[in-house]
């Protein structure tokens, strides 16, 4: 299954749609339970991520020996000089010996100091941390930089109006056998919303959410259904992660994940109607929260 959890939502209060706010822990491990049960296998998370990974931790000493040889973790560490300590700290958290996948949560680092990087990957590889050692980037200079790197796994913001990465690029980047992992299928959840319930500071976004919306209209799709086939139908993705408040929004995408494959006439034309959408509009930190 391509569907995997994001659990920013479960550690700290997170994205623009986001009117439930944080669960309490024991509805969180209900959350992460119902997605394990449903044929969730893979969970992503972030020392950044309040207290996420100790609630995942939770989780998991009450799996079975036989659920955790199918659990996958994806988890992210902020600083190249403390790499090594962070996920060591993580593993403690998320009650793990090794995770799946660790990612160094911002690719500027590898910029400022490209030979610790290197580094890093190789220690972490070497002490047996992660199976796999990659990057999450924001940008398509972030994937340039970080391809000059031996990685095993990036993780990309990918969403129906997000055609920054090109389709040659993501050709480069299956051949040197790189997973992609994508996330903000919903861009934090400003795709979900009606005009009406935009911020202020994301005005902006306006025209590109009526656009939205018609694709929908045209397409007959219900919005949120063409958000999640959009990414779970494109070759170029691995896996994705959907946050969620509640056991409820898990069921939804667990039913979601049982329609039929998108028709690619439908990328098509959302690759035409989206081509030259505003970086500060697809990057997150970008918005100006002040207005």
């Amino acid at each position: 299954m391509k569907l995997g959890l994001g659990t920013a939502q479960l550690g700290m209060n997170y994205g623009v749609a986001n009117v439930l706010g944080k669960p309490a822990i024991d509805q969180s491990i209900e959350i992460l339970k119902t997605a394990f049960e449903g044929g969730v296998r893979c969970f992503d998370t972030a020392s950044s991520y309040g207290n996420s990974e100790f609630v995942i931790g939770e989780f998991i000493k009450g799996l079975s020996v036989i659920d955790l040889k199918e659990i996958q973790i994806s988890t992210k560490f902020m600083k190249l000089d403390t790499a090594e300590q962070e996920v060591r700290k993580s593993l403690e958290n998320l009650n793990c010996l090794e995770v799946d996948y660790a990612m160094l949560h911002n690719a500027k680092e590898v910029f400022i100091d490209p030979e610790r990087f290197k580094n890093t990957i190789n220690t972490i590889k070497r002490c047996g941390l992660a199976k796999k050692i990659g990057v999450s980037v924001y940008s398509v200079a972030d994937i340039l930089e970080c391809l000059k790197f031996d990685i095993d796994v990036i993780q990309v913001p990918y969403n129906i109006i997000d055609h920054r990465i090109s389709k040659d690029l993501f050709k480069t980047i299956k051949n040197r056998n790189i997973e992609v992992h994508a996330r903000s299928i919903y861009l934090q959840g400003l795709l979900t919303l009606n005009v009406h319930e935009i911020p202020k500071h994301l005005e902006k976004s306006i025209p590109i959410i009526n656009k939205l919306h018609e694709l929908t209209r045209k397409t007959n799709f219900d919005l949120k259904e063409l958000l999640f086939l959009f990414v779970r139908d494109s070759d170029c993705i691995d896996k994705f992660f959907i946050g969620c408040e509640s056991t409820e929004q898990v069921k939804e995408n667990l039913l979601k994940n049982q329609l039929p494959k998108l028709k690619e006439e439908i990328f098509k034309l959302a690759e035409y109607e989206f081509k030259n959408v505003d970086e500060t509009i697809l990057n997150p930190s970008l918005w100006n929260k002040e207005g």
